[in-house]
């Protein structure tokens, strides 16, 4: 066709060397066809070697239709060119000049015209069929431009517009620019016809409304290009829709027939911002269903449903809204993907699966909301629960395995009867909680490096720990499970008890996987009174020493056991004598449960490493803090336990219920008897304020400690007889806290209680 044409130019500019040429210049405005107009006669209808010209000034009004076809045709334009009627201005070949106005119904070019007019041109409906027609005016499409065939470029200095409701019909011509603008800001439509094309510079304009892909069939395509934000409808009528590395965002709806196909591509975006559920199902090629990123973001009443496989390479995010898959599709998440479900969710229907077995991750925003199978993949690595509050919350209706990091930043993670396995890190704002329950398992399969916050009284089935190289699980909630597995780990309690339901419940326990008690958590276990001695395999962050109880007589009960390092004057607070005295550096605090009995009987285990200053294992006993002091029993050989390596002490008999150590008969723990008249503290109890008295001379240092043992608050009284010092205790929460003195040979400690 080009050589034709070629030649066909040729041989046109051949003959018009030898045809007799004139030129018409308009004189006064009129018509066209008035000889008025022109001074003599009018230039006619088909040109073929003139040159016309309107001057500045002059307004010819086009009542005919023209044809200029002579390459060697001319139409000058400074004044201005208008057409009232339907009258067709034909540019077959010749070039169309000047500076002024151009107001037509029709304007075409052919394929061998030119266009080096300068001004302004409003235009109802343009065609072009030109080789490379470039433009350097402003041009503004009222109705309709007609790309039919060859290219329009828009020169430097151009500026082609569309007007509302006007159209760009793409046939085998395209438009794009070259140094010009295309302002488009206006609502208009493009339609796609013909055979296969790549979409131009018309599908980018930001006045972009409708678009129509109308192909001869559904085996020719349109390449997207760039950034195609369809404002109003997509209707694809027939033919295919090749992304080809272009993000397309439709605002609308989407209009398919006769199951007309999209072919993804791993560059590509869609977003789908409409209202309501669109009309038809996308479908991608087979073959071709990958895609970089599908967002969902429209409003609660949204869907989108894909009826074939899709593949996502970067990101699947519903921010409102549904995305269903449907007729036994797969949705495919490729490695390093994520997918981001805020306010909507993910629906699989008829069959629809899930393929998450290479590495992705999961984020869930907005509000509450439920998954869906997006929690099945093998490879799911990070999950972020980030919830809009604290009082929204994630419910999993499948087992939740993550093996990557679980990172509860806001709103809670409910299980609901579902198994949840942590294979890799955990982290938490301390304001989101998971919640299990009561049928699920939670198996930690890797050290966690925050605490764990369960939901007030959490309740579920089991807790299993399986870290490599035996690390930490940090537990910070009140929780009760059935049973628990210790393969490899410590389950770490901060200030909350962790109960178990049954005594024997407990598996695997042993000097490297136990309970360790660093706060004011105790393990809870119910007793029966037939039991055999029960194990509470605690201890701290420096060791495994455990405790065993039996209820000698009485009823069934709980007992919550902790334990912690050194061995304190007062039972809880004051000096600790394990940095003198002959003992075993711990401090086992045994206390009632609900309905427990308090005779009972007892046995301690240690480690020859806890044994302090000489402490003598063959001549010790195990000593209880009551009535304001350590008391004495019968000193006994400690047995050793081959199976655990450690030291093992029993004391039956036992009705009242406090901390008790371990210590040799050579160890001197009783609490010396100081003149204490000259101490005053008052009021107590108080709401607020302590007030301390001391008459002595002596320079005083006073402490005040919580019930765990932590200073609170130091202070000195200088040797100034009769001096009063007080404590705030107003910020403090209600409870019982210790005051100690000592003036660096005694130490006195006093009990305070704030209401």
């Amino acid at each position: 066709t080009y050589l034709f044409r070629g030649l066909l130019a040729i041989g046109l500019l051949f003959s018009s060397q030898h045809a007799f040429s004139a030129t018409f210049t308009a004189v006064s405005s009129g018509s066209w066809t008035s000889a008025a107009t022109w001074g003599g006669s009018a230039p006619g209808s088909n040109i073929t070697s003139d040159q016309v010209t309107i001057p500045s000034g002059i307004t010819v009004d086009l009542d005919m239709d023209v044809t200029f076809d002579g390459l060697l045709t001319s139409l000058t334009v400074n004044g201005s060119l208008e057409s009232t009627s339907n009258e067709k201005l034909i540019i077959e070949s010749g070039d169309l000049d000047g500076t002024g106005n151009i107001t037509l119904n029709y304007l075409k070019f052919g394929a061998l015209a030119s266009m080096s007019f300068s001004g302004m041109a409003d235009i109802d409906k343009m065609v072009n069929t030109g080789l490379s027609l470039s433009i350097i005016a402003t041009v503004n499409i009222q109705d309709t431009l007609f790309l039919e065939d060859g290219s329009l470029l828009l020169g430097a200095g151009s500026n082609l517009g569309m007007n509302s409701s006007s159209v760009i019909v793409v046939d085998q011509g395209t438009v794009a620019i070259s140094g010009g603008l295309f302002s488009a800001t206006n609502a208009y439509t493009v339609r796609y016809i013909g055979t296969s094309k790549t979409a131009g510079i018309e599908a980018n304009g930001s006045g972009l409304s409708d678009v129509y892909i109308d192909l001869d069939n559904n085996t020719q395509s349109v390449s997207m290009f760039g950034q195609v934000k369809v404002n109003g409808d997509l209707h694809q009528e027939s033919g295919i829709i090749d992304m080809n590395g272009a993000d397309v965002t439709l605002m609308g709806d989407y209009m398919a027939y006769s199951n007309a196909e999209i072919i993804g591509n791993s560059g590509s975006d869609l977003t789908i911002m409409s209202a309501g559920s669109l009309s038809s199902e996308i479908i991608f090629q087979t073959g071709s269903e990958e895609m970089n990123s599908l967002i969902i973001d429209g409003d609660a009443t949204t869907q989108a449903v894909v009826v074939s496989d899709v593949v996502i390479n970067g990101n699947l995010i519903v921010r409102e809204g549904t995305f269903t898959m449907d007729n036994s599709s797969t949705l495919s998440m490729n490695s390093g993907a994520n997918i981001t479900l805020e306010n909507g969710n993910l629906d699989f229907q008829l069959g629809s699966t899930f393929d998450g077995t290479q590495t992705y991750n999961l984020l869930y925003e907005g509000s509450t909301l439920q998954s869906s199978l997006e929690v099945t993949g093998s490879g799911l690595n990070n999950v972020t629960i980030a919830l809009s509050d604290d009082q929204q919350e994630a419910t999993m209706t499948y087992n939740l395995i993550v093996n990557g990091k679980l990172f509860l930043d806001e709103g809670n993670l409910n299980m609901d009867g579902y198994n949840l396995s942590l294979n890799g890190d955990f982290e938490s704002n301390g304001n989101a909680f998971l919640e299990m329950g009561a049928t699920s398992d939670l198996n930690v399969n890797a050290e966690m490096n925050d605490t764990i916050y369960f939901e007030d009284n959490t309740s579920f089935n089991s807790f299993t720990v399986d870290i490599a190289g035996s690390g930490n699980v940090i537990v910070g909630s009140k929780i009760m499970v059935n049973e628990v597995n210790f393969n490899n780990g410590v389950i770490v309690l901060v200030d909350e008890d962790f109960e178990v339901a049954s005594s024997s419940a407990i598996y695997g326990a042993d000097g490297d996987n136990y309970i360790s008690t660093e706060g004011s958590g105790r393990l809870l276990l119910s007793i029966n009174v037939s039991d055999p001695y029960v194990l509470y395999p605690v201890g701290n962050e420096n060791g495994y020493s455990p405790a065993m109880i039996q209820i000698e007589n009485g009823t069934t009960g709980t007992f919550g056991v902790s334990v912690r390092e050194g061995v304190y004057m007062y039972g809880d607070v004051g000096q600790d004598l394990s940095l003198t005295e002959e003992v075993v550096d711990r401090t086992w605090n045994i206390t009632p449960g609900t309905g427990s009995s308090s005779n009972i009987n007892l046995m301690f285990y240690w480690s020859t490493a806890m044994e302090m200053n000489g402490f003598d294992n063959t001549n010790a006993y195990i000593t209880h803090y009551s009535n304001n002091s350590w008391d004495a029993d019968v000193a006994n050989a400690a047995s050793f336990d081959a199976n655990t390596s450690l030291y093992a002490m029993e004391r039956i008999g036992i009705t009242s219920l406090s901390p008790f150590a371990v210590k040799d008969a050579q160890s001197e723990l009783a609490v010396d008897d100081h003149d204490e008249s000259f101490i005053k503290v008052y009021p107590n109890p108080t709401t607020d304020m302590i007030n301390i008295s001391l008459e002595g001379n002596e320079e005083t240092h006073i402490s005040l400690y919580d019930h765990t043992g932590k200073a609170l608050t130091n202070l000195k009284k200088s040797s100034t007889s009769g001096s009063i010092l007080t404590i705030d205790l107003s910020d403090l929460p209600s409870g019982v806290y210790f005051i100690q003195m000592t003036n660096g040979k005694d130490v006195w400690t006093q009990k305070v209680i704030k209401s």
